[in-house]
């Protein structure tokens, strides 16, 4: 799967001429973190479409989401345990 900045190549336009990371996003419709979080599948595929500044802004984006997953699954796991078991 790629992500949605591999038509944004030369020419005419670089990704990279678009007014920093938040252009890019804003460009390409990413303004959603997860949405730009998971529209790539690792930095150096960003880092190759738009350059280190939207790369960066990328890493520290995936790292925020995935924490907030994480977090989320453990309130749910947590919350099992307050269910009431079911008699077999």
């Amino acid at each position: 799967m790629r992500g949605r900045l591999e038509r944004c190549r030369p020419p005419p336009s670089d990704c990279r001429a678009v007014s920093g990371s938040g252009g890019v996003r804003e460009a390409e419709g990413l303004q959603n973190d997860n949405d730009f979080a998971y529209a790539y599948l690792d930095y150096d595929q960003v880092l190759g479409l738009a350059g280190h500044h939207v790369a960066n802004d990328w890493l520290q984006t995936r790292a925020r989401v995935e924490e907030g997953l994480l977090a989320a699954g453990a309130r749910w796991k947590a919350s099992l345990m307050f269910l009431p078991s079911h008699a077999q």
